[in-house]
């Protein structure tokens, strides 16, 4: 199943006219790189492919060695140890908090 999500939403996205990922990925290449930066809902882990910060790249399945496979309510990061959240539009968990 979630297989078939991910190519839905990949086939979803080459419509739209500006990817959000790249609107971020823009961004944060304009902030200073000592920004601590947490994705969830990563995918492919583009952003932090893209940038210099130290980002942690969270999705509920993984098949890169850089993403964590987890649920976003079980990330084990520390209270406020990250300066930028980034939550992805395809993230349809539930268990957020």
């Amino acid at each position: 199943m979630p297989c078939l999500l991910i190519s839905s939403y990949q086939q979803q996205m080459s419509n739209w006219p500006e990817l959000p990922v790249n609107s971020i990925i823009s961004w944060l290449s304009s902030q200073t790189s000592s920004l601590v930066v947490a994705v969830f809902g990563c995918g492919d882990a583009r952003i932090a492919k893209s940038v210099k910060n130290k980002i942690f790249s969270f999705d509920l399945v993984s098949k890169d060695p850089s993403v964590i496979a987890c649920a976003m309510s079980n990330t084990r990061l520390e209270s406020i140890s990250v300066d930028v959240a980034v939550f992805c539009c395809f993230t349809n968990g539930n268990k957020l908090l």
